[in-house]
């Protein structure tokens, strides 16, 4: 009874974090999207002119195909790594212990890159096919961070402040501020800041595509499933001049998917522990409840010829049950508690001592073994008194 209660807390609390993290407001619209990597490692893609001119081609490319609508690279997507970069604030204290003020997630990204994964504009203004140097676009969780009821367009940031000429950027204008997006479904939305290809440093290109491929988003347009057009895709990115292989050619829906496969696959072996845990607790107490009976035959016997009813029977049986129930589920409770901790980095919305879930499961394997008591118990109330009194 006692494991039933653990399995059961542990499955429960993954069956409700599960139901969380598809609630989530991922902050784009993942439908109707392709993604793929490609690979920009080489040393004749180590400059950001470059990199903007390839992003650029293979968008431009790639969005006049029939059944697409949009398309757009980045140095990472949701559901795929990142990168974060330090930045100061003109005239703010830096962070306790550190020499800059803030850490955000860093994204590189073409125009219409918001456009394409309809990612939200909050306040300002996107970029643009010709963007001034030094502008960046916030998130609404950078921008309530570390401006907190303020605008903080127009205001400038210094990125990569104190890390050297070749990553320091001198002043950069805050042009726009974008919705939050969950680059993972079990975290909340990181503050993040995006850059234009063109605007990022050399140095910072080259590490990160040493790092991992950068990726591609194609948006294709309604009525069009994302894998038909995945074939000239790929024939468009090694089209001319560029030869780019495409890796990992998967929609969003997959990516999400993918990103939460541990917590499922852990998720169906605990329900099956579970039910197997449920139905050898049931059989279990029937079991001890029937033996029970068949040694008190004698007892009940003498009960009923005393003048005691078959309800009298029935609760003696089923109170004597409920104290073993009882038992075997408050030990449970306290393992669980001790035991679903382990669980807390998989957990999403809800915590391993939920009250909820603990209160639910002891409802359920009362319920369960209850009934398992009840045939066993109603058979003690069918003992003949006389045959009783003979039984040995």
């Amino acid at each position: 009874m006692a494991i039933a209660v653990v399995l059961l807390c542990g499955a429960i609390l993954l069956i409700r974090s599960f139901a969380a993290l598809h609630r989530v407001e991922l902050g784009f619209d993942p439908h109707n999207l392709l993604t793929l990597k490609v690979s920009l490692a080489g040393p004749e893609y180590a400059r950001a002119s470059v990199q903007d001119r390839l992003a650029r081609e293979i968008t431009e490319r790639v969005a006049r195909l029939p059944g697409v609508e949009a398309a757009a690279m980045s140095s990472t997507l949701p559901f795929q790594p990142n990168i974060d970069m330090i930045f100061d604030i003109p005239g703010r204290p830096p962070l306790e212990g550190y020499k800059f003020t803030g850490d955000v997630l860093w994204c590189f990204v073409s125009p219409h890159y918001f456009e394409t994964l309809r990612i939200p504009l909050r306040s300002g203004r996107l970029f643009r096919e010709q963007e001034p140097l030094h502008t960046v676009v916030i998130s609404e969780a950078m921008a309530r961070k570390f401006w907190p009821h303020q605008n903080p367009v127009g205001k400038s940031i210094l990125i990569g402040a104190g890390l050297g000429p070749k990553l320091d950027q001198g002043a950069t204008e805050i042009v726009g501020v974008v919705g939050d997006v969950h680059y993972w479904l079990d975290s909340d939305a990181p503050a993040a800041m995006y850059q234009l290809y063109s605007q990022t440093p050399d140095e910072a290109l080259r590490v990160m595509s040493q790092l991992q491929p950068a990726g591609i988003a194609v948006r294709t347009r309604p009525g069009v499933a994302p894998l038909t057009i995945s074939r000239p895709v790929q024939e468009a990115l090694l089209a001319g001049d560029i030869e780019l292989p495409a890796t990992k050619v998967q929609t969003m829906e997959q990516l999400m998917q993918g990103s939460t496969a541990e917590t499922n696959f852990i998720l169906l072996l605990l329900g099956i522990f579970a039910a197997m845990a449920l139905l050898l607790a049931a059989v279990g107490i029937y079991a001890v409840i029937s033996y029970s009976v068949e040694q008190r035959t004698h007892e009940i016997g003498i009960r009923m010829a005393l003048g005691a009813e078959q309800k009298d029977a029935l609760r003696l049986v089923l109170g004597h049950a409920f104290k073993l129930i009882l038992a075997g589920v408050a030990v449970g409770i306290c393992g669980a508690l001790a035991l679903t901790r382990f669980l807390a980095g998989l957990l999403y919305g809800v915590k391993p001592t939920d009250p909820l879930t603990l209160t639910a499961v002891s409802i359920i394997l009362i319920g369960v073994a209850m009934l398992a008591c009840y045939i066993p118990a109603r058979r003690a109330t069918k003992i003949d008194p006389m045959v009783a009194l003979r039984y040995e």
